[in-house]
Order: structure tokens, then C-alpha cells, then sequence
């Protein structure tokens, strides 16, 4: 019974063995799998060999997926360096997911911590290296280094720029060997004239006389733009170079298209008239030696019906510039003013009052566009020491004026010869006195012994042909002795009584010191005579 009741316990105690026996078997097993797909909480090294030869049960972190050169994870923990031992360390410190062996899905374990991974250099076939990052090398410089672009400067306040003032003086004086002589004389234009002046530059020679001024038409010249009439002026040009003279032209008179409000007056057209002068300037050089730019512009019929600074300072500079740019050596003059009194821009503006106001005109840039001041001085029957109020004339008048005699062409300094030291007064007053005066025409009208006066000219008949000649030779020697800064003296005029289509009637007539047949009158025979 004993044994019967122990047999129980004994199988009690058997099956009991077994179970705890079957329950430690089965847990060894799990624990061994479960190291194999997770790892550790420490750190495990795993060998990496070749592509195909991932470990059994081999882990591989998303954070040990490193780029050749250092890195950073989310996390901010991973860093990589690649060497000669090819060993790189990994530290990440999320949740990641992990690839079983052979490739498998991935899984997630929640709550473990990614190991620390050690990658050793395989010995099996390796992968191909990753370019490994070569710290740089510092390069020494060379000896042309560049030097560092040097700041510029810290700005500064732009200055007010000053009032302009007028460039200094370009003209210097011309230092001509003494006085100069000439005569305004008449030339033909056509070949047929071709005696007439061969016979004219025969009595500037007898005279002793070096210079002829002549006038150009622009309106005859050039009658439409481009078509420049040069026959007539290559024939009279060539006459009075070819006669041995140096020549002076005056150009005067623009054509109705260069001028459509005021034919025969200034240029509208400026630029047209610098394209003319040019032309003329390249085509005379050589020739012609001097160029005056107008004509009494003082006067409302020279200018188109109203005198005006403005026009004739553009006209000038145009003119100027023009010449400058083809014949340097040709000599510029400022146009002749009329010697007058009146102030009103309809007839007549004082000349000195005229002269005055071109020199301020811009301040004073005028001065630059002129090499000589050309001047036309008065005379009317007074002697050239006179003056006014000093030593004024008799104020003589003709029988048509007896009423108010003793006071004709008297009372006014543009009466005289010596007006023209007026004008020379402005030019020392505003620091133009380097330059010369030209006189480009003065003279006496003598019309006693039966020649008719002209309206506005009547004081012909109060100055016999004797006084004439005295006048003259007179007034050449006031500024021999006088004038340092008189330049040149053109007569009014030569020839214009021999000229057939000149009249007694015409006021040219009487001012020429040869008769209409040729014959000399006294005044041509005292300045043929008179010492040069």
C-alpha cells in the first residue's frame, strides 16, 4: 500500500521535472533569437565583408549611412571620418529601423537604442572606396601676389562749381613789321574784266601799298546751299593775289535761305554760314590772308532791320571756328562797326555803346572768336586832330544845311577820325588790349570842282581834294607815332571812280583817290610819295 501510494509521488515528481525541464528548454531558445534580431543595450561589433556577405543576423542603422565627409543626423550625433584603417563610429540616439538578415522587411523595436557600430576594413573583396575628403593645402603665395584692392575713399560733397569765366586769351598780337597799307578797291568778276584789274592791281603797286580788301556776297556766292558760284571770286581773289597783294575779304550779306525772314541780314542759319566760311577758309588758304566777319552790324540795314548783339556774337563764332579749323594762320576780324551817335536798334546803336555791350555779351566770351578789332572811324569834312568836345571841327555846313551853320558834323565824337581811339578804350578797359585795330576803311570825301553830294554825303563838298591828300597822309602818320596797336589801314577807296558802273552820282565816287579816267587825283600822288 506504502509503495502504492508512493508510486504516485514518484510520477508527481517525474512530470514535474520534466515540465520545469521542457520550460528552461524553451527559454534558452527565445533568448538566443531575440540577441540575434535586436542586439544588445551595450555595443556589438559586426564584421562587414563583401556586398554578398552581410553577417547572419548582421545589423545595419539608417544613421550609420555616412557621407564621405563629416555629417550630421537628426539628431545632430553622427559624425563619420574616413582613414587608412577605412574605420568610421556612429552614434545615434533615436528610434530607427532595423533590416534583419538576408535582406528582410525592416521591423521597428520599440524603445531600443540604437548601438554604437564600429566598421572594420574587410579583408574579403571590398566595396569601392568613397573619395575620401584630403584636407586642403595652403598654398604659399607668389611673388606677384595681388595685391588687396584699397578701399576707395569715403565720398565727399560734390562743390558748387564756380561762375565760368572767360578761357584766357587764345590771341596774341599779331607783331605785324610796322603799319600795314591797303586799299578797298574794286575788281571785276567775269574774264572780261580782265584789264580792269590788272590795271587796278597796276596802281596798288605805284602806290606802295601791300594789302587790297575786297567784299563777298554770300547771297551771289552761294545762292542755294552747296551751289557755290566760284568763278567770280576765284577771278577776283586771283587778281589781287596774283597782283601781288595780300588780301583781305569781307563777307557780308546772307542768302534769302540762310536768312528767310531778313534776306541780306545776319544769318539765321549759323551752321550754314560756319559750312561757308569753311568752304571758303580750305579753298583760299594761302591766298586770302584775313577774314572780316561782316559789316557795320551796327547799323539796322546790315544786320536786317534791327541791331542786336546776340545774332552777330553767334555769326562770329561761327565764322571764327570755321576758319580756325582749315586755315589757322588766317586772321579773323571782328566786323567794322559804323561810327554813329543814335542809340536806336531800328536805324543805328553807338558804336562804343555796341562794342561794350559784345564784350559783356556772355561774359566776354566774344572776345575769343576774333584775332583783330576792324574799325571804321569818321571823318566827315574835320581834320584828324580834331575831336570832340576837345577840339572840335568849325561845324562848316553846305548851302542845303546854311541854317544851322557852325554846327554840322560837330557836335558828336563819331564825327572824327580819332573816335576809333574810343573804341580802343573799351577793348583796354576789358583786358583785350593784346589785340590790334585794323582801320578796314576810313578816308575823306572830296566832291568840289563841279561833282554832284550825295544825300547824307553832302559834306563832300567841304573838303577840297588838297585837304583830301593832307587828311590822309595826316591820319597815317597820327598812327605811326600814336597807335603801337594799329595794325593795318585800308582806304577808302582806291578805284571806284574808274569803275564803269559807278557813277559821280554813287557816294563811292568822290572817296577814290583816282579820277574816272585813271588819272591820279592829289591825295593818290601824296601817299605814293609818303614814306612806309
Amino acid at each position: 500500500m506504502r509503495r502504492l501510494l508512493t508510486l504516485p509521488y514518484i510520477i508527481l515528481a517525474v512530470a514535474i521535472l520534466i515540465f520545469f525541464g521542457a520550460s528552461a528548454f524553451f527559454l534558452s531558445e527565445r533568448n538566443t533569437g531575440t540577441r540575434n534580431e535586436a542586439g544588445s543595450a551595450s555595443t556589438s561589433t559586426v564584421t562587414v565583408g563583401s556586398a554578398a556577405a552581410t553577417p547572419s543576423g548582421g545589423v545595419a542603422s539608417r544613421a550609420a549611412a555616412l557621407p564621405s565627409s563629416s555629417a550630421t543626423t537628426a539628431s545632430g550625433g553622427a559624425t563619420a571620418t574616413r582613414g587608412g584603417s577605412a574605420v568610421a563610429t556612429a552614434v545615434a540616439s533615436r528610434t530607427v529601423g532595423v533590416v534583419g538578415a538576408g535582406g528582410g522587411t525592416p521591423s521597428t523595436v520599440a524603445n531600443a537604442i540604437v548601438p554604437t557600430v564600429v566598421f572594420v576594413s574587410p579583408t574579403a573583396t571590398p566595396l569601392p572606396p568613397t573619395p575620401t575628403a584630403i584636407p586642403p593645402t595652403a598654398i604659399p603665395p607668389t611673388a606677384t601676389a595681388i595685391p588687396p584692392t584699397v578701399p576707395p575713399p569715403p565720398p565727399t560733397a560734390t562743390p558748387i562749381p564756380p561762375t565760368p569765366v572767360p578761357p584766357p586769351l587764345a590771341i596774341r598780337p599779331l607783331g605785324t613789321d610796322g603799319l600795314a597799307y591797303g586799299f578797298n578797291v574794286f575788281l571785276a568778276g567775269n574774264s572780261g574784266g580782265a584789264g580792269f584789274n590788272t590795271r587796278t592791281m597796276g596802281k596798288v603797286r605805284e602806290a606802295g601799298f601791300g594789302w587790297v580788301r575786297v567784299q563777298l556776297q554770300w547771297s551771289e556766292f552761294e545762292p542755294s546751299p552747296g551751289n557755290y558760284n566760284t568763278a567770280v571770286y576765284d577771278t577776283i581773289i586771283g587778281a589781287a593775289s596774283n597782283g601781288g597783294a595780300n588780301v583781305l575779304v569781307s563777307v557780308v550779306k546772307a542768302p534769302a535761305w540762310a536768312s528767310p525772314s531778313h534776306p541780306g541780314a545776319l544769318p539765321e542759319n549759323t551752321a550754314a554760314f560756319g559750312r561757308t566760311m569753311r568752304y571758303l577758309a580750305a579753298r583760299y588758304s594761302g591766298t586770302v590772308g584775313a577774314w572780316e566777319i561782316w559789316n557795320e552790324q551796327n547799323l539796322a540795314g546790315e544786320v536786317g532791320g534791327r541791331v542786336a548783339v546776340a545774332p552777330y556774337f553767334e555769326t562770329l563764332k561761327a565764322g571764327y571756328g570755321a576758319v580756325k579749323a582749315v586755315d589757322p594762320n588766317a586772321i579773323v576780324l571782328f566786323g567794322g562797326l559804323t561810327p554813329t551817335g543814335l542809340n536806336d536798334p531800328a536805324v543805328a546803336v553807338n558804336d562804343v555803346a555796341y562794342l561794350r555791350e559784345f564784350y559783356a555779351y556772355r561774359d566776354g566770351e566774344g572776345r575769343n572768336y576774333f584775332d583783330v578789332l576792324a574799325a571804321h572811324p569818321g571823318s566827315a569834312a574835320n581834320p584828324p586832330d580834331t575831336t570832340f568836345p576837345e577840339n572840335p571841327g568849325s561845324g562848316a555846313c553846305p548851302p542845303k544845311y546854311a541854317a544851322q551853320a557852325g554846327n554840322c558834323w560837330k557836335n558828336g565824337p563819331d564825327f572824327y577820325f580819332r573816335r576809333v581811339e574810343d573804341q580802343r578804350a573799351v577793348m583796354v578797359e576789358v583786358g583785350d588790349a593784346p589785340k590790334q585795330v585794323w582801320l578796314t576803311e576810313f578816308g575823306w570825301d572830296s566832291c568840289q570842282g563841279g561833282l554832284p553830294a550825295p544825300n547824307g554825303y553832302e559834306y563832300c563838298a567841304l573838303t577840297s581834294e588838297a585837304q583830301q591828300a593832307q587828311y590822309i597822309l595826316r591820319a597815317f602818320a597820327i598812327a605811326r607815332a600814336e597807335w603801337p596797336w594799329m595794325g593795318a589801314m585800308f582806304l577808302w577807296n582806291l578805284n571806284y571812280a574808274a569803275t564803269p558802273s559807278i557813277q559821280p552820282s554813287d557816294e563811292k565816287y568822290a572817296w577814290s583817290v583816282l579820277r574816272g579816267d585813271w588819272s591820279n587825283r592829289p591825295a593818290f600822288e601824296a601817299i605814293k610819295a609818303m614814306p612806309k
